[in-house]
């Protein structure tokens, strides 16, 4: 049974690492895709981006995907983190 707990120890450490990445990315995206808002459609984007920051980071990936790749696949990674480690808590959480 030590066994179990070890694996279970480690995909706790492993979701909580998962948490705070996401976490950083998603601030540092969240800034990012003010700034686009800011300098594509100026101010009211940029108040709208902020304070709806899911729907914000999704439309804006979309609107300029093909020209600024490097925040479609930073949306794209900030999402995958965090879904990741939701999984594996949920998972946890079940046994």
């Amino acid at each position: 049974m030590k066994h179990k707990n070890v694996v279970r120890n480690f995909f706790y450490i492993v979701s909580s690492v998962l948490k705070v990445i996401a976490s950083i990315l998603a601030a540092v995206v969240h800034v990012w895709t003010v700034i686009i808002a800011f300098k594509i459609s100026g101010f009211w984007a940029a108040l709208l981006s902020f304070l709806f920051p899911i729907i914000s980071q999704i439309y804006w990936a979309v609107k300029i995907f093909g020209e600024n790749m490097m925040y479609f696949y930073a949306v794209l990674a900030t999402f995958s983190v965090a879904l990741i480690g939701t999984i594996i808590r949920l998972v946890l959480k079940e046994k």
